[in-house]
């Protein structure tokens, strides 16, 4: 696992310095080398990210709670939306990075009504009971 993590910020490293070269002696081939690069982070990053999500998930399943992956779902969508936002508006597209936020409302509030759904059906369970 720190073997993981040194393995991706030394390619962080990396591709701060080829990006930074590149804006010095060929400005148009930054942006191409920063986006090769962050497609490259993720990659390494995501198994890393499903071992953390079964982990929480079977911790949590273990006290009946079996929303986290839900939950989990919902943040990794909004940090993926928000990154992926600001990259439209640092090339200038404010438009798509804006349709981008707002898809990632939307997903992740149809994701999660099922839990909603579960909530009210314990609130309804609760008032009855008194």
């Amino acid at each position: 696992m720190v073997q993981d993590i040194i393995k991706i910020c030394g390619l962080s490293l990396i591709c701060i310095i080829f990006s930074y070269i590149a804006s010095v002696y060929k400005s148009e081939w930054q942006k191409p080398i920063v986006i090769a690069g962050f497609i490259m982070i993720i990659a390494k990053t995501l198994p890393l990210a499903k071992t953390l999500i079964d982990f929480f998930g079977d911790a949590c399943a273990e006290y009946g709670f079996s929303g986290i992956k839900v939950i989990i779902a919902v943040l990794a969508i909004g940090v993926i939306s928000d990154v992926f936002s600001q990259i439209c508006r640092d090339f200038e597209s404010e438009s798509i990075g804006t349709a981008i936020g707002m898809f990632s409302k939307i997903s992740s509030l149809i994701i999660i009504l099922p839990l909603i759904s579960k909530v009210f059906e314990l609130i309804k369970t609760i008032l009855n009971a008194e």
